[in-house]
């Protein structure tokens, strides 16, 4: 089983024991997403980094 084959199996695994997850991505990022996902506009690959204010409201939004 390749990595992102094992990463797709773990987050279907952590989303039916856990519940839904949402990935947080960057628009610019070149990997594809599988699943629920927030785009953050001009944000590449770490949106956590080039966009941290618009990372931390969709994180925000999804705990209340």
């Amino acid at each position: 089983m390749d990595e992102r084959a094992r990463l797709r199996a773990l987050l279907e695994r952590v989303s039916r024991e856990w519940g839904p997850v949402t990935l947080v991505v960057g628009e610019h990022d070149p990997l594809e997403v599988a699943g629920k996902a927030e785009s953050i506009a001009g944000a590449g690959h770490a949106p956590q980094v080039d966009a941290p204010e618009a990372v931390a409201a969709v994180v925000r939004a999804a705990v209340v």
